[in-house]
C-alpha cells in the first residue's frame, strides 16, 4: 500500500513538472514576440507601444495560470507534509526563475 502511494505521488510530481516545462516553453514563445531586437537596443531606439500589449495579452495569462498552479501545488505539499514531492516543486520553481530571468534579459 505504501509503495502504491509513493508511486502515485511520484507520478503526480513528474506530471506537474512536465506540464510546467510545457508552460515555460509556451511562455517564452509568446514573450519572445515582445522582445526587443538587439540592434535596435544597441542604437537606443525606444520600444514600440504595442510590445507591452502583446506581452500582456499572450504571455501574461500563461504566467498567471502557472503561478497560481504553483501556489496551489505548494499549499497542497504543505498540507500533505509530502517531502518527497518537494524536490519536483523546488526544481520547477527554479526553472521558472531562470525562465523569467531569460525573458527579462531579452526584453
Amino acid at each position: 500500500m505504501r509503495a502504491v502511494r509513493w508511486a502515485a505521488t511520484f507520478k503526480a510530481g513528474v506530471v506537474l513538472s512536465a506540464v510546467n516545462v510545457i508552460g515555460a516553453a509556451l511562455y517564452l514563445r509568446f514573450a519572445s514576440f515582445a522582445w526587443r531586437d538587439p540592434q535596435e537596443k544597441a542604437l537606443g531606439i525606444p520600444l514600440a507601444g504595442g510590445d507591452v500589449m502583446i506581452w500582456g495579452l499572450t504571455a501574461f495569462p500563461i504566467l498567471v495560470f502557472f503561478a497560481l498552479m504553483a501556489v496551489v501545488w505548494g499549499i497542497w505539499l504543505i498540507r500533505k507534509r509530502d517531502t518527497r514531492q518537494t524536490r519536483f516543486w523546488t526544481s520547477t520553481m527554479a526553472m521558472w526563475i531562470v525562465v523569467l530571468w531569460f525573458d527579462s534579459v531579452h526584453s
